[in-house]
């Protein structure tokens, strides 16, 4: 009598098992998220910009249309002051920038995915500022020179006063293949927490700053 109740006790607590597992959604599937990015990204139809590639480094990337004078500016969270944003870096374009109807796209860029890196010691990640003229990228220069814009951390406000020979601005020449100090930079030491640096130019691009180390003899 005992194993007649037994077995059959088991028998419906697997008839009541299987019941309750075709019944009950899977959980572990419906709140499952993709861990990959979608591949393709569609830019708004208004501003129809695609973003760079970078050899899957991650991009801070910020967009304006350059119809009218606009600031372009990137922002960053301080640890642990996580709650204010620090300017990082940007840029200025006056009236007329554009020579035509287009939209400035600004990125930070790590060093270890700029062209020719080996040439600079570096400071920070790079900006990368292209013009966009319908949808495609132009690199024909500015029509009114533009003001690409640092603002400086403490460590660079000392080397930028205590070794100035080893500060500097630069942009990167595509045709000539080489980074280039900036012909007009300008500073600003009351802008910001410890000063803005800034390269008056015409010219797209990669900027940064940083040091041309001396060659060997």
């Amino acid at each position: 009598m005992f194993w007649k109740k037994t077995f059959a006790f088991l028998a419906i607590f697997v008839l009541v098992s299987i019941f309750l597992g075709l019944a009950t959604p899977d959980l572990s599937s419906a709140q499952t998220v993709p861990t990959m990015a979608p591949t393709t990204v569609i830019p708004p139809p208004e501003e129809p910009v695609p973003t760079p590639k970078s050899k899957g480094a991650p991009l801070y990337c910020v967009k304006a249309p350059l119809s009218k004078e606009v600031e372009v500016e990137l922002s960053l969270l301080r640890f642990p002051e996580t709650r204010n944003k620090d300017i990082w870096g940007g840029v200025i374009n006056p009236p007329g920038t554009a020579c035509d109807e287009a939209v400035e796209l600004v990125c930070k860029i790590p060093v270890r995915y700029l062209p020719q890196r080996s040439q600079l010691n570096y400071w920070r990640e790079a900006l990368e500022i292209r013009q966009y003229v319908k949808g495609v990228v132009d690199d024909s220069q500015s029509c009114r020179p533009k003001k690409v814009y640092f603002e400086l951390t403490w460590y660079e406000r000392w080397v930028h006063d205590k070794m100035p020979e080893r500060f500097g601005f630069f942009w990167f020449n595509p045709d000539k293949k080489e980074w280039q100090p900036c012909e007009d930079v300008s500073f600003e030491p009351e802008v910001g927490k410890y000063g803005r640096i800034s390269c008056s130019t015409l010219e797209w691009g990669y900027f940064t700053l940083g040091w041309k180390p001396p060659k060997n003899k």
